[in-house]
Formats: structure tokens, sequence, C-alpha cells
């Protein structure tokens, strides 16, 4: 179930798209749109012009994906528990996680040289993020972006917001 269809609102919006490298554990992504749409993005759309075929084994990957995620909603239901439960931990620590929602939680660190050794810090605590700065955001704007799936357990996550509230005081982000 995606960001639009929790919400109650995919009936409103005329581009749904998703990259399949998250939810699906593979490559690429879609945009579904309506058939006037679909032709500017077809004639428009950099990415869709350069785009390449999915290999079949990640068809398959991410048609199996989709199965499970329509046959088993306890993960669905589970993913959400865990990113309530994580958001909410992290704010209460004091971390700055902006205005969104989803299972990818942005915790925002203004000092490039700061989010560069945070990152690299939980990567010596076996914690892997992606973080992003200038000029792929804006100067002062970066970010690490942490991921929670349903097959984080309590224990995991409990132990991911004690060592980034340790951090987050060593650099002061906290």
């Amino acid at each position: 179930m995606g960001y639009c269809a929790r919400e109650g609102c995919q009936d409103q919006v005329d581009f749904l798209m998703s990259t399949f490298s998250k939810t699906t554990a593979s490559i690429g992504g879609f945009v579904a749109t309506t058939r006037e749409f679909a032709s500017y993005v077809r004639t428009k759309s950099r990415p869709y012009l350069f785009q390449a075929t999915i290999p079949p084994a990640s068809v398959a990957t991410i048609l199996e994906a989709i199965n499970i995620i329509n046959t088993e909603p306890q993960h669905v239901k589970k993913l959400w528990e865990n990113t309530v439960f994580m958001r909410t931990e992290l704010i209460k620590a004091g971390f700055d996680l902006g205005s969104g929602k989803s299972p990818i939680l942005t915790l925002f660190v203004s000092d490039n040289d700061v989010l560069a050794q945070l990152s690299n810090d939980l990567y010596h605590h076996n914690i892997f993020t992606n973080w992003v700065s200038y000029p792929m955001v804006p100067i002062n704007k970066g970010r690490l972006r942490l991921i929670v799936t349903s097959m984080h357990s309590e224990e995991d996550i409990i132990n991911t917001i004690e060592i980034l509230s340790n951090l987050g005081r060593k650099h002061k982000l906290i």
C-alpha cells in the first residue's frame, strides 16, 4: 500500500510514482497516469527517454514482492507500526525529521562535515544510511536517510535509536 492509498487520495492525483528499489528490493520504478499524461511523460521525461529494460530476474522479484504485499497484509501493518515507533522515538530524542510520514525517515543535519562523520560513525555501529548533501540538496540542508522495514525487530529499532541518540549528543545535534 503506497502513501496515496494509505492517505485515501489516490483518485485525486494525476501521477502515481514509485521506485522498485525499496518496497520490492529490486531496481527501476514506475509512473502511473492517464493516457493523456502518459503521452507527455513519454516525450518529455529524460529518465523515460534514456531508460533501460528491467532484467527478467528483477521483474520476477518485483512481481513476487507485489504478490506477497497483496496476500500477506501483516507485513504492511508491521512496516507502519515500525515507522511510527521509530519516527516518534527519534523526534522525542530531539532529532529534526521534518514533516515526512513515509518509512524513509529523513534526519536533517545542517553541517555537512557533521553529516559525513555521523554517517561514518553509524557505519561503524553496523547501521547503513544514505546521506545526501549539497549539490543534491541546498547548502546546509543535508540529511541522512534511514529506511524502516517490516523485518526490523523492536530490538533493532531501539538499538538504532540509542546509537543515534548517543551520536546525536556527541555531534551536538540534540
